[in-house]
């Protein structure tokens, strides 16, 4: 891949967030990157210090009670077959944000069942990204405990526009649909910009945030609890 490449700990940074002294944090590597030095400084950097699996390795996933997805744009093929192996077993998923959005991209099936979309393209605000949109509450859920429908909420607008797989719930969308402005397929019109959603990938719970950071929700004044320990625990069906 030879676009903008984030910074490695990206992928991981807002796990430092995770506050809950009970959970043991696991670093998931890509194949045969367990050795590389920054690989391990950087899981360091973050207090990962359980360990390391295998991300393509579905075995190894589903040792685990939550798989949780930072800011990763770029995946390979078969760590995206083994989440969803390891996730149809009962591994709770939480993806924040991108997902192998970009590489393999919205056209690859694995990315769509991991997000949770049918169809999917990129939004970009302009002239600026991520300007400030609005945002509401849709449904309730144990995820966002205090937040009632109709609350409203300021988010990012960049994100995807999307149609929801089957028995998908939005609990959260930005208010006014639009058409993507990148990767769209011709017949593509405007539609709905998730900001939440949950549902299951066989015996997985599984949450989508379409965000860079659950920040704009976790500190509403009407939410209550840490965001990522209500998440974890929903997920990982504490």
């Amino acid at each position: 891949y030879s676009g903008f490449r984030p910074p490695l700990h990206r992928s991981i940074a807002t796990t430092g967030d995770i506050q809950n002294p009970n959970w043991s944090l696991v670093g998931i590597v890509e194949p045969d990157t367990w050795r590389l030095g920054k690989i391990e400084s950087t899981l360091r950097d973050y207090e990962m210090l359980d360990g390391m699996v295998d991300g393509s390795n579905a075995e190894e996933l589903g040792t685990l009670d939550a798989i949780f997805i930072g800011d990763t744009f770029c995946m390979l093929p078969r760590v995206l077959d083994a989440l969803i192996q390891a996730v149809s077993h009962g591994v709770g998923l939480y993806n924040e944000s991108t997902c192998g959005s970009v590489m393999p991209g919205w056209g690859d099936t694995r990315v769509l069942k991991l997000q949770q979309v049918i169809e999917a393209a990129s939004f970009h605000t302009h002239p600026h990204h991520d300007m400030p949109t609005d945002a509401t509450v849709h449904k309730t859920h144990p995820c966002l405990p205090g937040m009632k429908v109709g609350c409203k909420i300021t988010v990012g607008g960049c994100g995807p526009v999307c149609t929801l797989g089957q028995d998908v719930q939005m609990l959260i969308a930005k208010d006014h649909m639009v058409r993507p402005t990148h990767d769209a397929k011709p017949h593509m019109t405007p539609n709905v910009r998730p900001v939440m959603t949950v549902g299951h990938i066989g015996k997985g719970r599984v949450v989508n945030l379409h965000l860079n950071n659950p920040w704009a929700i976790a500190k509403h004044p009407a939410y209550q609890g840490r965001f990522y320990d209500n998440v974890i625990q929903w997920i990982a069906k504490r």
